[in-house]
């Protein structure tokens, strides 16, 4: 089945209401990362897979990525037109017509800081993870299938951005 993807990361919070709602005008289905975990956590050869992965969802996307598919296609069977959530999805899921960045959650983080973590450290840890989710968004797609939200914005501005995008993509 040929699907329309596009995926959203917002470390380290879950989806947000105004993307749920980005994705619904959008005609896109929300995949729950629970249900694929579950869909998973029953497949045995999946669970082996799993538990010899290094880090878990992210890590080894070679051997992975099949046992995501395989769960993907099972807890969205006859959707065509998917959101996940989670950069990690960029290394299992082909093709992937765009992905949403929003570091919201990641700077109210710095703002707040982390309990047992110096300025210093929590400035280090949020800089990190944004690196490494721009480079894995830039890996699997052209600069302009990359959103990367203001942080802090108009939720209602920040779903009609993801709106202009999917149409500036011709998916409708």
């Amino acid at each position: 089945m040929d699907r329309f993807v596009v995926v959203f990361e917002n470390a380290p919070l879950d989806p947000p209401g105004w993307f749920k709602e980005a994705c619904l005008a959008a005609g896109l289905t929300l995949v729950d990362n629970e249900a694929i975990a579950t869909a998973m956590s029953k497949n045995e050869e999946s669970r082996r897979a799993l538990l010899s992965a290094e880090s878990g969802f992210g890590s080894e996307p070679k051997v992975l990525a099949p046992h995501y598919r395989a769960a993907l296609d099972k807890v969205a069977a006859g959707k065509s037109r998917l959101a996940l959530h989670g950069s990690a999805w960029l290394q299992y899921v082909s093709p992937v017509a765009a992905c949403i960045l929003d570091f919201s959650g990641l700077e109210s983080e710095r703002a707040k800081g982390r309990p047992g973590m110096t300025r210093q450290q929590v400035e280090a840890r949020v800089e990190a993870i944004k690196k490494v989710v721009r480079d894995r968004a830039k890996e699997h797609l052209a600069d302009d299938r990359i959103l990367e939200l203001a942080v802090g914005g108009d939720e209602k501005a920040k779903g009609e951005q993801i709106a202009r995008l999917i149409e500036g993509l011709g998916a409708r």
